[in-house]
């Protein structure tokens, strides 16, 4: 079961006008927007800089969303004009309207993490048929055969991504944005994205956490067909722990939810879960067992449902993870099935 970490939730001030506009300190403005899916919204941050603004996420490309920019924008009134864009990582609700916030402010410079770019360009590029390797896939871990294209297909949310900028400026760990008299290092990490930036704010305290740490929910971290023998689940918590070294007052900016203090207590929390699921987890595959089969144990609403996905992808991150620690072994039947059983 998931519990909270005691957090300190921020008043956030909403005018009639702009009802998710607000500002968290001063020269930093969290603007809250809708999406089409759970969990319902997204916030992007603005930070002041000079005669302009840095904006940090688009949102998904939505009527709603491209008619809220234009209201922010006239709201900005004397200096409205993005100068930088900025974007975590490469999902659909944070860089989906990206290219034509990007075109329309006159492509100022656009960072972002060079492989989160690469990958949320090629998944614009490509079919929205599942490809043949995502279907054997699906297969080989026990998803009945009617229902692989559930599994294997995006469904709607190719269609939030508007194209990419074209051009890069990529930034890396460890990197200085200068940003309104403020200094943001680049804190990268995987799991959730391959290459996730959040920006931390050492003199104020502030940590603009993208998804990588969130206050009400878990971050999904899942395993794909696109790379199969990766341990998503330990990057993820690998970041956790880079995390912690940062000081415990710091304001954490989410991407879903609200501002929060208590830093290392939600920490602790996303740890403590994924603990609990990895024994459960192991429990379950004292009998060997396909990860389509964990998963109807584990996840047996969502599996039935459109985010059967994820419920699979976030089942193989853990069975996955099991595997690299040496707590499963893997049985690989002459059909190519794979089953998992507890060592």
């Amino acid at each position: 079961m998931m519990r909270r970490a005691d957090t300190e939730f921020l008043d956030i001030e909403r005018s009639s006008d702009f009802p998710a506009l607000s500002e968290v300190v001063p020269g930093v403005l969290g603007l809250t927007l809708p999406l089409p899916f759970a969990p319902h919204s997204v916030n992007v941050w603005l930070l002041e800089d000079g005669d302009g603004w840095v904006a940090i996420d688009c949102g998904p490309d939505t009527e709603e969303v491209r008619i809220l920019w234009a209201q922010v924008q006239a709201h900005l009134q004397g200096n409205p004009t993005i100068r930088r864009i900025i974007a975590t990582h490469g999902h659909v609700d944070h860089i989906g309207h990206a290219g034509p916030m990007w075109r329309r402010h006159g492509e100022p410079p656009f960072l972002m993490t060079r492989t989160e770019w690469l990958s949320a360009s090629l998944r614009g590029l490509t079919g929205r048929e599942p490809a043949l390797s995502a279907l054997a896939f699906y297969r080989r871990h026990g998803v009945p055969e009617a229902r692989l294209a559930d599994f294997a297909t995006l469904h709607g949310a190719l269609a939030l991504l508007a194209p990419m900028p074209e051009t890069l400026h990529a930034i890396t760990d460890g990197d200085i944005l200068r940003i309104g008299g403020r200094d943001w290092e680049v804190i990268t990490t995987g799991g959730h994205a391959p290459d996730h930036a959040a920006l931390h704010c050492a003199a104020d305290r502030l940590l603009i956490a993208g998804d990588q740490i969130l206050p009400g929910i878990t971050p999904f971290v899942g395993l794909f067909a696109s790379e199969p023998e990766a341990d998503p689940l330990g990057r993820f918590l690998a970041g956790l722990r880079r995390m912690r070294r940062l000081d415990a007052d710091t304001r954490v900016l989410p991407s879903h939810g609200l501002p929060f203090r208590g830093l290392n207590g939600r920490i602790q929390v996303l740890e403590d879960h994924h603990a609990a699921r990895l024994d459960s987890i192991e429990t379950i595959c004292a009998t060997p067992a396909n990860a389509h089969a964990v998963a109807m144990r584990i996840f047996a609403h969502a599996m039935d449902s459109p985010h059967c996905r994820l419920a699979l992808a976030e089942t193989l991150a853990h069975l996955r993870h099991l595997q690299v620690l040496g707590r499963l072994g893997v049985e690989i039947a002459a059909d190519g099935g794979i089953r998992y059983q507890r060592i």
